[in-house]
Parts: C-alpha cells; sequence; structure tokens
C-alpha cells in the first residue's frame, strides 16, 4: 500500500518520509489509521448528515467557495 507498514494492533500504519538534505526532518514519519468507523456518522445531528451527504454527492475535489455555496446561508455557520 504505497510505502506503508502493515497495521499495528490499533489499525495505525506507518511510512518512512524521504526528506532529502533536510537534517530536521530526517527520520520523520507518517502515521495514519486506516480502518473507518461508519457508526461515528450516525451521532451527528441530522442537519450535519445531510450537509454532508450533499457535499460528499460532488466531485471529489471541490473548492471551499463552492461547498459553501452548495450548503447555503443558513448551513454555513452549523
Amino acid at each position: 500500500m504505497d510505502g506503508w507498514s502493515e497495521p499495528d494492533s490499533s489499525g495505525v500504519r506507518t511510512r518512512m518520509l524521504d526528506v532529502g538534505a533536510r537534517v530536521t526532518l530526517r527520520g520523520r514519519r507518517n502515521r495514519r489509521n486506516f480502518t473507518c468507523d461508519h457508526s461515528a456518522a450516525s451521532i451527528w445531528p441530522s442537519q450535519w448528515r445531510q450537509l454532508a451527504c450533499d457535499w460528499y454527492g460532488g466531485a471529489e475535489r471541490q473548492r471551499w467557495s463552492t461547498l459553501l455555496k452548495r450548503a447555503g446561508p443558513a448551513r454555513v455557520s452549523m
């Protein structure tokens, strides 16, 4: 998986960073949990879930201004 290690007991994978000549970043690494808790969104308020569905229903990458337009004035500050 693109240089990532096998997951540890918590599901966290590690990848060493190739930082070239930057001595201050030598030995740095990324850590990421690839597991997804699908039940987490179920505790969100219904307005948040609807907004997320509206946002994720579009293209993969969108500008922030486009997302704000899709949210509308009433949902921008939720």
